[in-house]
């Protein structure tokens, strides 16, 4: 188990050199519009909802070596007029929550059959289509491939891919057999201003990191960008931000988001995604940008949608201006927020990690770091509208002397359960109506009905500069003293099996420790 991790993290701290340097190449190419300068409808009709009663605080890619069998396409768009799809999403089901694979395998679910293609550092597995059948990768009558040199006229094959997202998506809702969109790596844009951002069809998931010859699939080497080129900023609020990507109410937990990078730099109140639906978002890194035109920024903003939101990580880009930030805001979701690490370290503003309001969501072991500068209140897990999650096994760490690792905005919004959590802030739990200002983990467990075998350490043990994972030197308390997630959550955020006992936050750990 030691040798994938500690190749995952060279992997990762290669995160940010560009595919040219990677791949040792001079020549770059243009951007790629996300959706679509060619005529593809990218818009939805999208339901303003007023927020219930909130108390509101305030790569150009390169052109990377193609195989033999590539072909010599050139940019551009094509005159073809947009695919007109007719939608009939279902209603999304609000039971018992799923378990997520947080592998990074592009992996669909088609009726009762699961359609698996992993790649490895060298091949690609064929993928099993739902009739039996085997066939390489290229060859399949479910998937569209895009990519930044295609065309939109071409069919969306491997030979002849599409050049944008939404044209992609278009097309795969206007022929009813496609379920799976492959991206390769590169920057691609989006407009929101223009009606021109991401909006996701049920039953059609998306999978980026790809290499442009598609021999291989590394998402954290091939990097597919969604680029925020908006024009202007449109007037937005909390319940209607500026985005990039939509996730509109009806789209059901088998439609994945799977290895994308996503950033928002646009409008007052911003979010990476806006989800409604209960969508499956995993292996993406979201990076909003924070600047002095917005006033709220936000990672994922969850509207009554209960997605599952598993293995992500979130940074923010900061220009010099403080600005509350927040990572996953949820209004009335009872969703999984799981194995995500959650970077505040950079915000200049208010920092808040999780922020729900109402409904019954699972927060599972997550590491969240708050910012270490003394700049207002940082949260991890904020707390209002009467919301009663499930936290276990979160790894939360600051050494902000105001920072409070669960904050309560009334007497019903209390975790139902808090079990196995490290609560490395100053305030373990702060509230208000009643007052509470908890430090101690006695004081927070005694206040709690459900809250037992927490942990706040003398000082911290992991920081964002390393991706916040455990290691030989990490205390066996929090390596070895995890609750058992796996029925929701069997693998953490690099694909790894947890193994009992588990480690708390969002790496697992199975080596030596202190």
């Amino acid at each position: 188990m030691l040798l994938p991790f500690y190749a995952y993290l060279v992997r990762l701290r290669s995160m940010r050199i560009s595919a040219l340097s990677i791949l040792g190449l001079t020549a770059t190419a243009a951007l790629s519009p996300a959706c679509g300068d060619s005529g593809g409808d990218g818009s939805a009709s999208t339901s303003s909802t007023t927020e219930p009663g909130a108390t509101s605080p305030d790569t150009s890619a390169g052109e990377s070596t193609m195989s033999a069998s590539a072909p010599d396409t050139t940019m551009g768009t094509d005159a073809t007029s947009s695919p007109t799809t007719s939608t009939t999403t279902e209603q999304p089901t609000t039971g018992d929550t799923m378990a997520v694979d947080t592998t990074t395998g592009d992996t669909t679910t088609t009726g009762d059959t699961t359609t698996t293609d992993t790649t490895t550092t060298d091949t690609t597995t064929e993928s099993s289509t739902s009739d039996g059948s085997t066939t390489g990768i290229g060859g399949e009558a479910n998937v569209l491939y895009v990519r930044g040199d295609g065309q939109d006229g071409n069919p969306g094959t491997v030979e002849l891919p599409l050049r944008t997202i939404q044209w992609a998506i278009d097309r795969a809702g206007q022929l009813g057999t496609i379920d799976t969109i492959r991206v390769a790596e590169g920057d691609y844009a989006v407009d929101y201003s223009n009606d021109d951002h991401i909006v996701m069809l049920d039953g059609v998931s998306l999978y980026g990191g790809y290499r442009a010859d598609w021999g291989e699939r590394d998402p954290a080497q091939y990097v597919t960008r969604i680029v925020d080129e908006s024009a202007v900023a449109l007037p937005s609020s909390d319940s209607d931000p500026h985005r990039s990507i939509e996730i509109p109410a009806g789209v059901s937990g088998g439609t994945v988001l799977d290895g994308f990078h996503v950033g928002v730099s646009r409008g007052e109140h911003r979010a990476a995604l806006f989800v409604a639906g209960d969508a499956t978002i995993r292996n993406n890194v979201i990076e909003p940008t924070e600047d002095v035109a917005s006033t709220r920024i936000v990672g994922i903003r969850v509207d009554f949608g209960d997605p599952n939101i598993v293995a992500n990580r979130f940074r923010f880009d900061v220009v010099d201006v403080p600005r509350p930030s927040f990572a996953v805001t949820a209004v009335s979701s009872n969703g999984l927020i799981a194995d995500n690490v959650i970077d505040m370290s950079g915000v200049l503003g208010k920092a808040y990690g999780i922020y729900l309001e109402g409904g019954a969501a699972k927060v599972l072991g997550n590491s969240i770091y708050l910012q270490d500068v003394d700049i207002g209140t940082p949260y991890g897990i904020w707390l209002g509208m009467n919301a009663t999650p499930t936290v276990d096994n979160n790894l939360i760490e600051s050494e902000n002397i105001s920072a409070t690792c669960v904050f309560s905005n009334s007497g019903g919004s209390v975790p139902k359960n808090a079990r196995n959590n490290v609560l490395d802030c100053n305030w373990t739990l702060y509230g208000s109506s009643p007052m509470r200002q908890w430090k101690t983990v006695m004081e927070f467990e005694d206040g709690l009905a459900n809250a037992a075998d927490n942990l706040k350490l003398a000082q911290t043990i992991v920081g964002p500069d390393d991706d916040m994972v455990l290691d030989a030197l990490s205390p066996c308390t929090v390596t070895q003293g995890g609750r058992d997630i796996t029925a929701e959550v069997p693998d953490d955020i690099d694909g790894l099996p947890r193994t009992l006992p588990l480690s708390i936050g969002a790496h697992e750990w199975d080596g030596g420790c202190q």
